[in-house]
């Protein structure tokens, strides 16, 4: 019975129109507060994604063109500096045996081939993983130009012996001054 009665309570309450169209309205305010939520949320969410994917791939890309050797050079000043691709480096000369030194620096079990050079009576040769140029300023070379240049070409091989890399040193002799410079590849067309 008194679930009747309840019944006929319910019935009898009346709400105004102006009433129901407030109740509405905010239903509806907090429906669109909670979508905007959720898109914001989405939003966040794809962003971050986004950005650790552009991260990862930076870094993947970094570390697989990241050379895994380096050059170091005995330069002027008499300290040993790396080569950086279109620097010029004026080195230093070795008073002991009137030598220039050059340095490879290459990881456990990498190797490397090179192609030895000669620039006017100079010699240009390895030993190890250093790179020796024996200069001759003596009365042979007086009918030599002054300046004078010439490359050295190596290739980096891993511990497989497959080529990791290609490098040019372009070695130059201006008057009784020594220059060296890390070129970048050639590209064949």
């Amino acid at each position: 019975m008194e679930i009747k009665r309840l019944k006929e309570v319910v019935e009898q309450i009346s709400v105004s129109e102006e009433a129901k169209q407030r109740i509405l309205r905010i239903d509806k305010k907090r429906e669109e507060a909670a979508a905007k939520r959720r898109c914001v949320r989405r939003g966040l969410s794809v962003a971050c994604a986004v950005f650790l994917l552009a991260v990862c791939v930076s870094v993947s890309l970094a570390t697989r063109n990241t050379p895994q050797w380096g050059i170091i050079a005995y330069a002027q000043g008499a300290e040993w500096v790396r080569l950086k691709p279109g620097e010029r480096v004026l080195l230093h000369r070795m008073e002991a045996n009137d030598t220039y030194e050059l340095g490879l620096e290459l990881p456990d079990n990498y190797y490397y081939e090179k192609q030895g050079v000669t620039l006017g009576l100079d010699y240009i040769y390895s030993k190890g993983k250093t790179i020796y140029w024996h200069t001759d300023n003596g009365e042979l070379s007086k009918g030599f130009p002054d300046v004078m240049t010439t490359s050295m070409y190596i290739t980096i091989l891993d511990e497989n012996w497959e080529e990791t890399d290609k490098i040019i040193l372009e070695m130059t002799k201006e008057y009784d001054r020594c220059y060296i410079e890390l070129k970048e590849e050639e590209q064949e067309d």
